[in-house]
């Protein structure tokens, strides 16, 4: 489980956790926590959220399945981000900060060549991917994404 690799407003302190490799302290003294969700990892994203939430911690979402499956993801989450990230998270942060943060977030469609790159030094090494290495009992299928 990893959170949104985009970058918010520059006053803003990212850190990037990957649960494969880091462990997640749910006492930590945090603004808000955004986690991106693939479908497979939905449950521990539901877990991951409650954690934080019952702590009074903000948790939004973004990624693939909250695309695909907002309203589901909003039962568990106090905001998520369908589709790219790049433009909504300023706005979600803003709206953090004014106490009004808000159900579902969308944007239009981006012009790709416009969007800020991947700030890949935040992640675990200075990398950033969602490659991950892991033993399958032999024959089982997994689902893999990474960024060059």
């Amino acid at each position: 489980m990893s959170v949104c690799g985009c970058i918010g407003p520059a006053n803003v302190n990212v850190r990037i956790l990957n649960e494969d490799y880091d462990t997640i302290d749910f006492d930590t003294v945090v603004d808000i926590v955004g986690i991106s969700i693939m479908s497979m990892n939905a449950p521990r994203a539901y877990e991951i959220s409650a954690g934080f939430r019952r702590r009074g911690v903000p948790v939004i979402a973004g990624g693939f399945h909250a695309t695909l499956a907002p309203d589901e993801v909003l039962e568990h989450f106090d905001a998520v981000c369908v589709g790219d990230c790049e433009k909504v998270v300023v706005r979600m942060i803003e709206d953090l900060r004014e106490g009004r943060l808000r159900g579902i977030y969308s944007d239009e469609v981006p012009d790709l060549g416009a969007l800020p790159q991947l700030n890949r030094k935040l992640g675990r090494g200075g990398r950033c991917s969602t490659l991950t290495p892991f033993r399958r009992p032999e024959g089982a299928r997994t689902s893999v994404s990474s960024a060059p």
